[in-house]
């Protein structure tokens, strides 16, 4: 949390004040306060289908093949997001926002790098598996 949120808080505490003090106005003020947003649904989804996943005990074969699978095309989606980014940046260097576009760029480089060394050590826990048999 950070200042910004308590912005609107304030905004309507004000707002009420000056109704019931300068007004007169009898005003009954409700305000609702959640912390649920779409990355807490989306975390709590993932770990529901990664409890499947573990509770269905899959062959190690078959973790290393579905997690090459999951990399691979995590990997297309954020090379493709750095090519859309790349392009944006260059029509936009000019203007102020160049500037969140790099910070995007750089940081989809860097998951792409994370999964990149995820890939190698798939790799490698399948050449384990392969010398293991």
């Amino acid at each position: 949390a950070h200042l910004g949120h308590a912005r609107t808080y304030i905004a309507f505490d004000v707002i009420r004040r000056i109704l019931e003090d300068f007004f007169g106005f009898d005003v009954f003020c409700v305000i609702n306060i959640t912390d649920i947003d779409d990355k807490i649904i989306l975390r709590a989804r993932q770990n529901y289908l990664l409890k499947q996943y573990v509770d269905s005990n899959p062959p190690l074969s078959q973790i290393i093949s579905d997690s090459r699978e999951q990399v691979e095309a995590m990997l297309r989606t954020l090379e493709a997001r750095v090519a859309d980014l790349q392009s944006q940046l260059s029509a936009q260097e000019a203007a102020r926002s160049a500037k969140a576009f790099r910070e995007e760029l750089d940081t989809a480089r860097c998951k792409i790098q994370r999964l990149i060394q995820q890939r190698q050590a798939i790799d490698a826990a399948a050449a384990a598996d392969g010398a293991a048999l």
